[in-house]
């Protein structure tokens, strides 16, 4: 018995560009090759950007020369991208169309930048930020080496927050944006490897760490923990010891305070009883107006006496 091996189709012929005038239709022809093998196969066409070009005709199959007419529609000026796929096969091949004045210049959206550097070795949990100057453009990513352009890719990912890298990857990304022609595929490539903590604890007066002796990232951050010698156990941090007082000295207070001590009452009583300084100062005024009123009534017994020494004097 012999069986029959259909021949495959080996690729697709594309036209370089193709021009869509805004608002209109246009169609192209696709060429499968071989030509002989070519007829009855089913493709696929997809648009990379359908806000610009919508893809009126996206399974079509070709006819007994191994053509196939494909028809777009242009939505808004700029560049797009096709992907062509040929079924029961691998093969799959992008174009461009150019969506507007045909002669006119479309706005670029610019290149996904990273603040990391391409090709950089990096640390487990490290964080990379995307960003276009393009104001409101939309970056899309893959982390697995795919193409993010292919809107049929399910691990293309729209960027929202930094990428975490766990291990060595490879990411590619490009910004949109209506209006304006896609930007360059970015691709960046970083290898991760685990962080290399120091031994040795590093600390300040409350939590102690250690540090990356590469990129300098803290780990393990937290409290002291101290022993009865003030000292923490983990980092051997000294905190500053409490004095306690003398066994003397402390003897010596208790017998200055003990009640039992009569010297000590007495010194006591002989000073509640005596005026302070303070007190001294609140009496002297009273005192020297009682030193002027004395002496006012000397002065006036002075004189009464000499005034009546007088009159007996004279009734002599």
């Amino acid at each position: 018995m012999t069986v029959t091996v259909k021949a495959e189709p080996k690729s697709i012929d594309l036209p370089g560009q193709v021009l869509v005038p805004y608002l209109e239709e246009t169609e192209f022809v696709i060429q499968v090759l071989p030509a002989d093998i070519g007829a009855g196969v089913t493709l696929r066409v997809e648009s990379l950007s359908p806000s610009i070009l919508q893809v009126l005709t996206q399974v079509i199959i070709t006819n007994q020369d191994g053509k196939a007419v494909c028809k777009v529609k242009g939505q808004l000026p700029g560049k797009c991208g096709l992907i062509i796929t040929v079924d029961g096969t691998s093969i799959s091949q992008n174009m461009t169309c150019v969506v507007g004045d045909v002669d006119g210049e479309f706005d670029v959206c610019t290149n996904v930048v990273a603040d990391v550097a391409n090709g950089s070795t990096i640390h487990v949990g490290s964080e990379i930020i995307l960003s276009s100057d393009t104001e409101d453009a939309v970056i899309y990513y893959t982390l697995d080496s795919s193409d993010p352009r292919d809107t049929t890719n399910l691990k293309r990912i729209r960027y929202e927050k930094p990428l975490v890298l766990e291990s060595d990857t490879v990411v590619k990304a490009y910004a949109e944006k209506n209006g304006m022609e896609d930007s360059g595929m970015t691709i960046l490539s970083y290898t991760v490897t685990p962080h290399e903590y120091a031994e040795k604890w590093m600390c300040n007066e409350t939590e102690h760490w250690h540090v990356c002796v590469i990129c300098n990232a803290i780990h393990d951050k937290s409290a002291h923990e101290f022993d009865e010698e003030n000292t923490c156990v983990l980092c051997d941090y000294i905190t500053e010891k409490v004095t306690q007082p003398d066994e003397s000295e402390s003897e010596s207070d208790d017998e200055t305070d003990d009640p039992t001590d009569t010297d000590h009452e007495s010194e006591t009583e002989q000073d509640t009883d005596g005026p302070s300084e303070n007190n001294g100062d609140e009496v002297k005024p009273f005192v020297w107006m009682i030193v002027g009123v004395c002496s006012a009534l000397a002065v006036i017994s002075a004189v009464f006496c000499v005034y009546w020494f007088m009159i007996r004097k004279k009734k002599k």
